[in-house]
């Protein structure tokens, strides 16, 4: 069961994922760093929260060294921040940059919404369709982590579709940076079904070659000024301000 009750989603091995990787070296590089990126978006990595590498490498069944490359290029990403002395951490984004990454994102992904209705092949627009009717027919619902690969996978399709590998740069490192907080503010909030719900209306603007509609919905998506993240803004401000006297 989930936190709000209902049936989790089956839970995926990221240790057996790593381990099983195929192919050359960069290959398991990737397949690690996209583990330790999922659990930063799912919120199980907390932002400001130090990473030690030996428990990870025994998570993942990997030496430190694997460890130490992803940690580099995570930090390069702005997914992580490290401290001479004290080590590496998830890193922590104050209430004016995440302002500032929304902002950016619901304009970026707005103009990847409209150039994607216009742009993505059949191929494209079918697997964008499959990935959203796959999270709606789960019958209680993604869990935390489920949903939040469901909505890198929804983005990404669309940064993707777009056909402008600047644009999709700039969108896909933007919405990793506030993946955190976004994944955070959504299931606070018990937004889950109806984020899914808006991406199946984007969806569908995209596919049916609408691409005012598929901007516009997109930029109410992605709104900051959302009850939800209004809310969730106001959680990160007491937890930067510190305990109440």
């Amino acid at each position: 069961m989930d936190q709000h009750g209902g049936r989790r989603t089956p839970a995926r091995s990221k240790s057996a994922h790593v381990r099983k990787a195929v192919g050359n070296a960069e290959d398991r590089r990737s397949a690690l760093i996209r583990a330790i990126e999922r659990e930063i978006i799912s919120g199980r990595l907390q932002p400001g929260e130090r990473l030690d590498e030996r428990t990870l490498a025994e998570k993942f069944g990997v030496s430190r060294t694997p460890i130490r490359e992803a940690f580099a290029r995570l930090t390069s990403a702005g997914l992580l921040e490290s401290q001479r002395h004290r080590g590496t951490f998830v890193a922590n984004m104050d209430l004016a940059l995440l302002l500032e990454a929304s902002e950016t994102l619901q304009e970026v992904e707005s103009v990847c919404a409209r150039l994607a209705a216009r742009r993505m092949t059949p191929t494209q627009r079918k697997e964008l369709a499959r990935i959203v009717q796959e999270a709606l027919d789960v019958e209680a619902g993604l869990d935390v982590e489920a949903y939040a690969d469901h909505n890198l996978s929804f983005h990404g399709k669309i940064f993707e579709g777009a056909q402008n590998r600047f644009l999709a740069d700039i969108a896909l490192n933007t919405r990793m940076r506030a993946a955190p907080f976004r994944t955070f503010a959504i299931n606070q909030g018990g937004q889950t079904a109806r984020s899914i719900l808006e991406h199946k209306r984007i969806a569908d603007a995209i596919c049916e070659n609408r691409p005012e509609d598929a901007a516009e919905l997109m930029r109410h998506h992605d709104d900051i000024h959302r009850p939800e993240y209004a809310d969730a803004l106001m959680h990160f401000a007491r937890q930067a301000r510190g305990p109440a006297d």
